[in-house]
């Protein structure tokens, strides 16, 4: 039964990365990892392939959010720039 949970989290884990859902990507990793230290070693070596293609897509998505982050400050620099409002990044003044 832990393989077929195991299997389950990790194609749920890829599906959410191909829709961007970070949230059910964390879901699916929380389940995969209590899947995983109730698998038998032959299970968990069944499920090794799978698991090193979750971590091909991981290193995707975070190269992907970090060249995301990088062009959204770059608009942000250049709005402030033109602006010109500092150069760091918004700060919130709440105090009442």
């Amino acid at each position: 039964m832990p393989r077929t949970l195991l299997l389950e989290a990790t194609a749920d884990a890829l599906a959410a990365i191909n829709a961007g859902d970070l949230d059910a990507l964390q879901r699916a990793l929380t389940r995969r990892q209590t899947a995983l230290a109730q698998a038998t070693l032959d299970e968990q070596k069944t499920a090794l392939a799978e698991g090193a293609r979750l971590l091909r897509k991981l290193a995707e998505l975070k190269r992907d959010l970090a060249a995301s982050y990088g062009q959204l400050d770059g608009m942000r620099q250049g709005i402030a720039d033109y602006l010109g409002a500092p150069s760091s990044a918004p700060c919130l003044d709440l105090r009442g």
